[in-house]
């Protein structure tokens, strides 16, 4: 990947969700957050702590929403826990999967493979249209005369081989991932935000007069604005995860396709 995806990856990717985060806090907290961090101002000083402490808040968001990612793929979507029928349970499944912070970075082949039963209309289409079907099996003859590499018995090896082929060269599937990963950290901490909201305000509901301090925004003027904002936010973010993530996932395959085919000629 070119050095200068590296730096918009890391605006995007990191730094942009860790200032939000610092955002958040503040606004939850009540405490000053800003001003005690001397980043209340526009001087250059606050501008870089500003920055320097959202790039680490920001990894450390990145780090966490790819290891919930990860977690909910393992033990929710997995083809065996698909429902089979087209239930109400089966809408649920697709609903639940679109407004999540997940993205399954093997659908394309999963897809392409029948693992799943076919998502409803109003669900990102992931499956390939007919006519580039036939571009998973060519690859796959490809890889495996070239290469030797048995692409369809080999998912955990494939994308790290995929990517290792795509890295130098500038590609759609570079640019889909900077934004698939973006609205992946950004739908993560929405989500984070919601459940904290929730938390908070079941403190504040107690009978327990000190818990009350640990939700100082519920006194605040947007009380009922806050919760309804961030539900609505998490979910646009993570319809947009999946949608980047679905033309990701479609590019990693066409855009190696390419590679292997130059390499071949």
């Amino acid at each position: 990947m070119p050095i200068q995806q590296f730096r918009l990856y890391d605006i995007l990717v990191d730094i942009v969700p860790g200032i939000i985060f610092i955002f958040m806090a503040d606004a939850l907290l009540q405490t000053d957050l800003l001003k005690i961090l001397n980043i209340d101002g526009f001087g250059a000083s606050g501008a870089v702590i500003l920055v320097t402490l959202g790039y680490i808040l920001g990894r450390l968001v990145h780090f966490c929403s790819s290891i919930c990612s990860d977690i909910i793929m393992k033990h929710l979507f997995t083809p065996r826990a698909f429902p089979q029928e087209n239930t109400f349970i089966q809408d649920l499944f697709w609903v639940l999967k679109l407004v999540f912070p997940v993205e399954d970075k093997e659908e394309v082949i999963k897809w392409a493979l029948d693992y799943y039963p076919p998502e409803p209309d109003w669900f990102p289409q992931v499956r390939f249209p007919d006519y580039n079907q036939n571009i998973i099996n060519s690859l796959s003859d490809d890889l495996e005369n070239k290469y030797d590499f048995n692409m369809l018995g080999n998912l955990d090896d494939f994308i790290p081989f995929a990517e290792s082929k795509l890295y130098s060269g500038d590609h759609l599937y570079h640019r889909y991932n900077i934004l698939t990963t973006f609205f992946r950290n950004m739908s993560f901490l929405m989500w984070l935000f919601v459940v904290v909201i929730s938390v908070q305000a079941l403190f504040w509901l107690l009978p327990v007069n000190h818990l009350q301090v640990l939700s100082p925004w519920m006194n605040s003027t947007y009380v009922n604005s806050i919760p309804l904002v961030s539900l609505i936010l998490s979910c646009i973010f993570s319809i947009q995860l999946q949608k980047f993530s679905t033309q990701r996932n479609r590019h990693l395959i066409i855009d190696l396709y390419q590679v292997v085919r130059d390499e071949t000629d």
